[in-house]
């Protein structure tokens, strides 16, 4: 959540001038590796949320990396999401366990067959499984 002199200072300032920082900063380093207290990195997170690019926004941003560093960000979140309140021990069961189904899974391991399926993706389990069936299958 953005704070209120925040909130001021990105009112205060056009696309294009936080654009042509993004733009500077990208010249600089070759990626879009920006400190998370920076206004920048408010202005870019803010430009993750939106969906309604210009074909010329979508130029610019293209030109900086921008939609590798939203996914970068996505992917993070999502991450972190899913790491959240599994034990090394959960984790253990799932991968000794794969073979199971998810409702079996998610009945021995108390959780919502979402989140069984949502871990397991995260290990890496389900492209396991494809790999295994391509390799048994005739």
């Amino acid at each position: 959540m953005m704070t209120k002199d925040l909130e001021e200072i990105l009112l205060g300032l056009s696309w294009d001038d936080f654009y042509q920082q993004a733009l500077e900063h990208f010249k600089r380093h070759w990626a879009l590796h920006v400190a998370e207290g920076s206004l920048l990195y408010a202005w870019l997170i803010e430009q993750c949320l939106r969906n309604d690019f210009s074909d010329e926004e979508q130029k610019k941003l293209l030109a900086i990396n921008f939609f590798e560093f939203k996914h970068a960000i996505k992917t993070k979140k999502y991450l972190a999401k899913i790491a959240q309140n599994w034990s090394t021990s959960e984790d253990q069961f799932l991968i000794e366990n794969c073979e199971l189904s998810i409702d079996q899974l998610a009945q021995a391991l108390q959780r919502s067959t979402d989140e069984i399926q949502d871990r397991r993706q995260c290990l890496g389990l389900i492209r396991r499984m494809r790999a295994v069936t391509r390799l048994t299958m005739p």
